[in-house]
């Protein structure tokens, strides 16, 4: 019976959700409202506001209540790092991953109108060829990856995106900080090459340079 009733306060607030009633930023109504108007325990409201958090559709802000939120990325980001721990994946499983996210990206960028001032626009990211700094070429490479995907406007992608982004970062940081000036200008000109293939429309420009930064890793 409890479970039913718990459900039955996640089941109300989507609807809320879906009639358009709440949306991403309103204010939730308080647990005492909802367990008065749902005719359940507070308690089975606790549980249910609890796990629509967990899930990072709620936010809890001390003092003011709870705010429907969409932060789907971090429980994801959280199940990803767990399956590196338990070894149910591995960091050779989130490389291929990443890489084929950002082959689809160029895909989907080469082929727009627009490509050329896309590819401009990720040429800004890279800035000036890095010396010996590896903590720059780490953060230039984080941001170039990112805004690859950003830039192709699929929130899907984005939202997996930002979940994989700081498990595979971590991975690789001690990868990247150990590489050599030669090995940090590879990956730079790798870069450029990925943004000459989105302005030339080139996938497979893309996509040989890509799988050379990849196998570089």
């Amino acid at each position: 019976m409890e479970n039913k009733e718990y459900q039955k306060v996640i089941d109300y607030i989507c609807q809320e959700i879906t009639d358009g009633r709440i949306k991403i930023g309103d204010r939730l109504p308080t647990e005492r409202l909802l367990s008065e108007q749902m005719g359940v325990s507070r308690n089975c409201v606790r549980e249910a506001l609890r796990s629509m958090e967990t899930f990072g559709m709620i936010e809890c802000r001390q003092g003011s209540g709870n705010y429907l939120s969409c932060r789907m990325s971090e429980p994801i980001s959280e199940i990803f790092s767990m399956m590196l721990l338990l070894g149910a994946t591995n960091m050779e499983d989130v490389k291929m991953f990443r890489m084929e996210l950002d082959k689809q990206a160029c895909r989907t960028l080469a082929a727009r109108a627009d490509r050329a001032d896309i590819a401009a626009e990720l040429l800004t990211i890279l800035g000036e060829i890095p010396g010996n700094d590896s903590q720059q070429a780490v953060d230039a490479d984080a941001r170039f990856h990112y805004e690859l995907l950003q830039l192709q406007g699929n929130r899907m992608w984005m939202t997996i995106a930002d979940a994989i982004f700081p498990v595979y970062r971590k991975g690789i940081k001690d990868t990247l900080m150990d590489v050599s000036v030669e090995e940090q200008q590879r990956f730079y000109e790798l870069h450029r090459e990925i943004c000459e293939g989105i302005k030339n429309g080139s996938f497979e420009q893309c996509e040989q340079a890509i799988e050379e930064h990849y196998q570089l890793l």
